[in-house]
């Protein structure tokens, strides 16, 4: 019985990950948004 795989197949090629991130990027941004980063409580830590 032949294997199936799930795999696309080797001809057709899909953009870099970092290509990908950077063209959601870009949709994001051509909607009024921008990237930030924010520090929360750790709320897992003892010490909370």
């Amino acid at each position: 019985m032949p294997s199936t795989s799930k795999r696309k197949s080797p001809t057709r090629k899909t953009a870099p990950s970092r290509q990908k991130v950077r063209a959601h990027r870009e949709r994001l941004r051509a909607q009024g948004l921008r990237p930030i980063q924010i520090w929360v409580p750790d709320t897992r830590s003892p010490k909370f």
